[in-house]
């Protein structure tokens, strides 16, 4: 991963400043130059069920709402597709902003979460512990998958998305998912940034480099 870190400033989507559009300084806007735009989009907040496996997890009422609170800001990049994560609460999250932007949408089950079944539902602190581990060594195994094989699986399904599908777009999918690709393309603290990624943000970047970028 890049040795010098990348300074990343947060700009606010919505009233609620838990809600953020994440860029890089200096980038370059795709937008001017007629390179396609892709924001990349956490999830929704869910609603928690501990007993259950969090991939099988569904959007709450709260989560739906701020949904479509963002969606005047989503709307600002022009998209022209949504694709989502198969997993309930990324789906969900998707096809609201799809509805509400009037455009196709697209459900890949490989942009789903890193696979961690088996690992028991943990505190907080613990669950911090294992994703820093995890995000600052990808090869280790957190589940069923290892950070590794979770990045080449996500990266190859958005190399893949972006082959078929023209123009800007919104990719709905998962915060440890995410970061490794922006890890792996950009000079970020990854473990920070994921911290800080709140439910329902965006990341902007260049399409198929990963590359983020102001907007």
């Amino acid at each position: 991963m890049p040795e010098q870190q990348q300074k990343v400033t947060l700009l606010t989507l919505t009233a609620d400043p838990q809600r953020s559009l994440w860029t890089a300084n200096g980038g370059v806007n795709v937008s001017a130059v007629g390179l396609s735009t892709i924001l990349l989009m956490k999830h929704g907040r869910p609603r928690i069920r501990r007993w259950r496996a969090a991939s099988t997890w569904k959007l709450s009422s709260r989560g739906a709402r701020e949904t479509r609170g963002s969606i005047p800001a989503l709307a600002r990049v022009h998209p022209q597709w949504v694709a989502a994560s198969d997993e309930p609460k990324a789906r969900e999250t998707g096809r609201i902003v799809s509805r509400a932007l009037g455009v196709e949408f697209l459900c890949w089950p490989d942009l789903r979460e890193q696979d961690n079944t088996g690992v028991a539902y943990l505190d907080a602190a613990e669950f911090d512990q294992q994703v820093k581990r995890l995000l600052e060594d990808p090869s280790t195994r957190f589940g069923t998958e290892t950070g590794l094989e979770a990045l080449s699986r996500f990266e190859s399904a958005l190399l893949r998305l972006t082959a078929e599908q023209s123009g800007n777009g919104i990719v709905v999918s998962h915060g440890r998912v995410i970061t490794l690709l922006l890890a792996r393309h950009n000079a970020i603290d990854p473990f920070a940034f994921w911290k800080s990624f709140a439910l329902g943000a965006t990341v902007q970047v260049r399409a198929r480099s990963w590359q983020l970028i102001s907007s």
